[in-house]
């Protein structure tokens, strides 16, 4: 069922009129957009939402649930609302720019690409410390005439690849980099994750892992086989692509070996992107093919992988050459984007935030942390008996905000999230669950 564009419309326009959230500067450029929803079941809900001006997406990052960034040609775009309003948090008027990828953990995202003037090309990789809003440029050594292609990141670990063979490593979160000739095969249609602590590439060739980014163990697909992007959970690496023969879009179990293909979509096309939420809970995108027109489609698993259903199909605002390029994943929102739209999914988890679902409790409670002390990783529980507005925020010894793990309205219910602190400094910290009915601060360590 589609919901009626003017009651949509009316609805923005109450938005604009009264705007939430953090106060922009105003040499930032508010873009308006158009949102169109479309109730694919009882429980899930899709919006598609294009950013005029924008040119064609490459990447999407969520730092929460309610703020995202997407990377384009124009600049780097973000959102503080779920993709109603946008600003451009980062462009460069005196040059032409092609933003490849972007990686986002808590507040802390990384953007690669390269930068044109004058004939004159010079890598690019960028970082925000505030949640997308604002973009600064690192030093890349050997930057001229060398492109990074993608990066991945945990903790304060950086990687990117390029061409040339380079990959740059970082340990201190891309403050120096050092410069490798790897022997893995790279290129810009390349997938490149971190999966516990493992790092894997893949290309319509090759697959390849490393445990430092320098050394590639790397294997050849078989010539009908074409892997884009892996995750992993308890039951193995996913891999999604398409099948060389027909061009249909698949998923494969073990890869990169392609004797476990688990879903296939009819039709030509491929799949772009994958992500597991927790152990249960994935996503992936990509484009199809329906009467000859291309269609962008996003699939979802509740079975760690074994079986996917469609929640998303739509003739518009489709890249015709790749529908939608990736999936990103924040308590219960699920984004894509492709062409000059961004794709939302609502509701993804029932009564979770990114742990298990489990049942309705009977009174609100903030759980201690564990690990505590920790270093940098710790789990922060706590209990809903009912739906409505939640706030979990992280504080210093003298009240300052740090870090806002969510800000979002959730159902009741148990949740788990999961907290990483490398960017913070070592030494205690508060963190205070919020809702309309209840309020509560707990202290926590971090030691380096």
């Amino acid at each position: 069922m589609i919901i009626p564009i003017l009651v949509l419309l009316k609805k923005l326009q109450q938005k604009f009129k009264n705007p939430k959230g953090i106060q922009m500067k105003k040499s930032l450029t508010v873009l308006l957009v158009l949102v169109f929803a479309v109730i694919t079941n009882a429980a899930q809900i899709t919006h598609t939402i294009v950013i005029p001006n924008a040119g064609n997406l490459t990447g999407i990052g969520a730092f929460s649930p309610n703020q995202i960034s997407v990377t384009a040609n124009s600049g780097i775009h973000a959102s503080t609302d779920k993709g109603v309003s946008w600003i451009i948090s980062y462009a460069d008027s005196d040059s032409i720019l092609n933003l490849f990828d972007i990686a986002v953990e808590n507040n802390i995202g990384f953007v690669v690409g390269y930068k044109m003037k004058d004939a004159t090309i010079r890598g690019l990789i960028l970082k925000t410390s505030n949640s997308g809003l604002s973009w600064n440029r690192l030093t890349l050594p050997e930057e001229f005439n060398n492109i990074p292609y993608k990066v991945a990141f945990k903790g304060s670990k950086v990687y990117v690849v390029g061409d040339n063979s380079r990959v740059w490593c970082s340990t201190d979160g891309g403050e120096t980099w050092n410069t490798q000739i790897s022997t893995g095969w790279f290129n810009s249609v390349g997938h490149l994750s971190i999966l516990n602590d493992e790092i894997y590439y893949t290309n319509s060739s090759y697959f390849s892992k490393s445990n430092d980014g320098i050394n590639w163990n790397s294997v050849q697909l078989p010539q009908y086989y074409s892997i884009g992007a892996v995750a992993k959970n308890a039951q193995g690496i996913y891999g999604v692509g398409y099948e060389n023969t027909e061009y249909y879009p698949m998923v494969s179990h073990n890869v990169p070996y392609p004797g476990n293909v688990v879903f296939t979509d009819v039709g030509h096309g491929q799949f772009n992107d994958i992500k597991f939420l927790d152990a249960s809970i994935g996503f992936m995108c990509g484009r199809g093919l329906r009467n000859g027109e291309n269609t962008s489609l996003i699939y979802k698993t509740t079975n760690s992988g074994m079986t996917w259903d469609k929640v998303y199909d739509s003739l518009s605002f489709v890249n015709e050459n790749t529908g939608l390029r990736n999936i990103a994943l924040s308590g219960n929102m699920a984004y894509s984007c492709g062409k000059n739209s961004v794709v939302s999914v609502e509701d993804i988890v029932t009564n979770t935030g990114n742990g298990q679902a489990q049942g309705i409790p009977e009174k609100y409670s903030l759980s201690q942390n564990y690990p505590n002390p920790f270093n940098p990783e710790t789990k922060i529980s706590f209990n809903l008996p009912k739906s409505g507005p939640v706030s979990l925020k992280v504080y210093n010894l003298i009240g300052q905000e740090m870090v806002t793990i969510v800000a979002e309205i959730k159902n009741a219910g148990t949740y788990t999230y999961d907290f990483n602190g490398y960017n913070l400094s070592s030494g205690m910290y508060f963190y205070t669950l919020q809702t309309t009915d209840f309020k509560d601060t707990k202290k926590m360590t971090l030691v380096k």
